[in-house]
């Protein structure tokens, strides 16, 4: 009987099911992505490894402070019993560039590796040619070698931390199981090109036949107890520990995409609950007659529930399929931005099946509980009647909009003053809740006043659509609340990146005085050469360069220690040319070593003590000689560059700021460096400060694009949320549509009307989307950069393209649904029951 039903509303029920499947669908992609990419990894690293008994690193290191070990303990783990070979490794960024200058395709990553005397330490395995002996050669694997148009005896450029220079291609070689991009540079060269000078990265063992791993990093650890700072682990737990740490980076991309699909979901939900509360509502004579034969309130609420169970089933399914095209997809858009994968199928996890094939029965068993459970409560005599439309309590419903209204917008100001994340989330969506909680009782007094220029201009058709909408408030709100949802999202995400992009540009224009910004692509790091070349020039009249690494920052005055915390070293003299910092106390002139400069936001004064600890190094107690104002152009804390060698002497430099000499303007220097950096330091960028803050911006505008893209699928969930809507409203109207027509108003009327119920629909939904995204954006904003003075920047004229193009769409939804309300027949509608 369910399946017969279901068929026989397999139209209304299809776009039901067409959103859960997108929703589905994200979640399908985002696990399988994240899997594919972990694993084409995990067995090139366990090759990469295999036949390595012992690993030795530096405890101390991170992205900006990368600890070394030094050659002569490599020679003393080189004399430990049971060692056959130790040799010291080095990694990191380097990549082959065409000579004449040409664009570097994007299969070359950049990931190089040094090349070990010892073949099964060496992670690179050697397929033609020979291995690379001297400082101007380089072997390469064979994909990179075909996308450079390079073979054997090749000359081409070598670009790096280092100084750029002229290379010969020696050999072919792969790292693991073949089809990553890499390089393999010599030993001794590959810790010049990294920055290591005499030091390594890591230092690989081989054990002698006969001692066991586990057994060999025992003993090379308590040779190195008495020097302490290493780390030492078998091969095999080397690998566990990359694969964890590859884990965890893919485990961002899985999050950052389930964050969509779930929004989708939510967003799919309003659809189905207004989906199956419109079937029910039409159903009532059949399910009244189910309880006059002897069913029960339980086997109607079943029946429902059921229903919606294998609607959400065979979404899922459909969704599960779909997940799978898009995560195939996705692998090959990631190839065509340099991020190839080896080569590899699809990974589908036993999670990822089950998910997906649970998911979309859940939610549509969820969103159809409360119309299964009016369906229930129908009684069998007052269901004989006529379908009536519901009745919204609007005491009850006020109670509970406004208990969450203030309930979220106390947990919004809470998380403004104190700064945190989940409580401004929490009382985001809080306040989305209460918004959509409110929609029965507000649509139809704002409808009213939106509908009148409307009815003027449509007439008797504009005027019975407006009354429609007032008729059905939660039905119509319902609707609306989808679309609400979806533009608030992007709405916020556009406001958000509008304010952001303001903050940098007044933040630059108030705190740079330097003329122009030196900074690598990507936002790498780079070796002290490209300052000294910079400075060298007769057009350079200062350069200030900023150096970053982690630390543990305490204080007496602080609650609690900020850990992993960011921090700038910069020559005091330097700084004062190219920064003019707003102080709030003290003095910059009176930085120096013994004393830092903290930002406001971290909360200590003028003459606090401060310690500053970086992982492997004893701590740094120093005095507070100054407070400044936040601001995007140095993180929190800044102290002399001598002081920080001293705890950090890998510390890595991401930027100069380059004032030019007497009569230098900035656009001709800007020019000079372009010239100088082109040729020795290719990876570097010169910028003015207005393009400095103009970059800046572009990659926050480019986040907000990618993310709007991303909620257009709940925009586009809402369309269909209109689509059904109106569908079943038809309908459900059957005889009200035939008795229109037969009183005389024509099909084009009859369209007009419908369509006109999808733009008030539509237009409320887009206003308060909008009003809703406006505030949200802000808040967030003082949230995520909390350091900065972030005013509200609201980009008018899109967002008001947003809201049209919102209802443009909902107008073009509403085609199907006033097309076939135009072609009724007039007898057959008026004699419906």
């Amino acid at each position: 009987m369910i399946l017969k039903g279901m068929l026989a509303r397999k139209l209304r029920l299809l776009l039901s099911a067409g959103a859960v499947l997108l929703g589905v669908a994200f979640v399908t992609s985002a696990f399988t992505l994240g899997d594919t990419i972990a694993g084409s990894f995990d067995r090139h690293i366990a090759a990469s490894n295999d036949g390595v008994g012992t690993v030795v690193t530096a405890i101390a290191g991170s992205g900006f402070t990368q600890e070394t070990v030094p050659a002569d303990v490599v020679a003393t783990i080189g004399q430990v019993d049971g060692v056959a070979a130790a040799e010291g490794a080095t990694s990191g960024f380097a990549q082959l560039r065409p000579s004449d200058g040409a664009d570097v395709p994007p299969a070359t990553t950049g990931l190089s590796v040094s090349w070990l005397a010892d073949d099964t330490l060496n992670p690179l395995a050697l397929l033609e040619g020979r291995a690379p002996t001297g400082r101007d050669e380089v072997v390469v694997d064979p994909g990179t070698a075909d996308a450079l148009g390079l073979r054997i005896g090749s000359t081409t450029r070598l670009v790096s931390y280092a100084p750029a220079r002229d290379v010969e291609v020696v050999g072919l070689a792969t790292l693991g199981d073949g089809g990553i991009s890499v390089l393999g540079i010599e030993a001794a060269t590959a810790a010049e090109v990294f920055g290591y000078s005499d030091e390594f990265s890591e230092v690989r063992v081989r054990a002698v036949d006969g001692v066991a791993d586990t057994e060999l990093r025992d003993r090379v650890d308590a040779a190195l107890a008495q020097a302490g700072g290493y780390s030492v682990r078998t091969g095999s737990e080397t690998s566990a520990e990359q694969v964890d740490a590859l884990g965890a980076e893919t485990g961002v991309i899985t999050t950052f995409l389930l964050v969509f699909a779930g929004i989708t979901l939510f967003v799919a939900g309003f659809l189905i609950v207004n989906t199956f509360a419109m079937l029910t509502s039409q159903r009532t004579g059949e399910l009244a007659l189910l309880r006059a034969l002897g069913a029960s309130r339980g086997q109607v609420l079943r029946t429902v529930i059921l229903e919606a169970v294998l609607v959400g089933g065979i979404a899922g399914v459909a969704g599960l399929g779909a997940g799978l095209l898009v995560a195939q997809g996705l692998t090959g858009l990631l190839g065509s931005l340099g991020l190839d994968l080896p080569e590899t199928s699809l990974v589908v996890a036993p999670r990822t099946l089950v998910v997906a094939l649970l998911v979309g029965p859940v939610v549509t068993a969820v969103a159809a509980l409360l119309p299964a459970q009016r369906a229930a409560a129908v009684e069998p005599v007052e269901a004989m009647r006529e379908a009536a439309l519901p009745v919204v309590r609007n005491r009850g419903r006020a109670v509970v909009g406004s208990f969450l209204a203030v309930t979220g917008a106390g947990l919004l100001v809470t998380g403004v003053a104190t700064e945190t994340t989940w409580s401004t989330g929490a009382g985001a969506l809080l306040a989305v809740l209460a918004v959509t909680t409110f929609g029965p009782l507000t649509i139809g007094p704002v409808t009213r006043v939106l509908g009148r220029p409307l009815a003027r201009l449509g007439g008797e058709p504009a005027r019975l659509a407006r009354q429609n909408v007032r008729r059905s408030p939660r039905r119509s709100a319902a609707t609306a609340a989808a679309l609400m949802i979806g533009l608030a999202l992007v709405s916020g995400t556009t406001v958000l990146g509008s304010s952001l992009t303001g903050a940098i540009g007044d933040d630059v224009a108030d705190t740079l005085r330097a003329d122009v910004v030196v900074d690598a692509a990507m936002g790498l790091p780079f070796g002290p050469d490209a300052a000294d070349a910079v400075e060298a020039l007769p057009e350079v009249g200062s350069v200030a360069s900023i150096t970053l690494a982690e630390a543990d920052v305490a204080s007496p005055q602080l609650e609690a220690v900020r850990t992993a915390d960011l921090v700038t070293a910069m020559d005091p003299a330097a700084m004062a040319d190219a920064l003019e910092l707003p102080m709030v106390s003290g003095s910059v002139d009176a930085l120096r070593d013994g004393s830092v400069l903290v930002s406001d936001e971290v909360g200590l004064d003028v003459g606090d003590d401060v310690s500053l600890t970086v992982e492997g190094a004893a701590p740094l107690t120093l005095e507070v000689s100054g407070v400044y104002r936040s601001t995007a152009l140095l993180e929190s804390v800044v102290l002399t560059e001598s002081q920080l060698a001293a705890v950090a002497p890998h510390a890595a430099t991401f930027a100069l700021l380059v004032t030019g000499a007497d009569a230098v303007g900035a656009g001709e220097l800007e020019r000079t460096l372009d010239e100088k950096l082109a040729e020795a330091f290719p990876l570097l960028q010169a910028n003015t400060a207005g393009e400095f803050a103009e970059a800046k911006s572009d990659q926050i505008d480019e986040a907000v694009a990618m993310i709007t893209v991303l909620l257009l699928l709940s925009l586009l969930v809402a369309l269909l949320g209109v689509v059904n809507t109106l569908t079943l409203s038809v309908i459900e109207r059957t005889r009200e549509v035939g008795m229109l027509r037969a009183v005389g108003m024509s099909r084009r009327q009859l369209r007009t009307m419908v369509r006109t119920e999808a733009v008030l629909m539509a237009a409320y939904g887009a206003l308060v989307g909008v009003a809703v995204g406006t505030g949200l954006g802000w808040v967030l904003a003082q949230v995520l950069v909390a350091d900065w003075n972030v005013g509200i920047s609201v980009p008018a004229l899109q967002l008001g393209l947003y809201a049209a193009v919102t209802v443009v769409a909902a107008v073009g939804a509403a085609a199907l649904p006033a097309r076939r309300a135009g072609r009724m027949d007039v007898l057959a509608a008026v004699r419906a029951a």
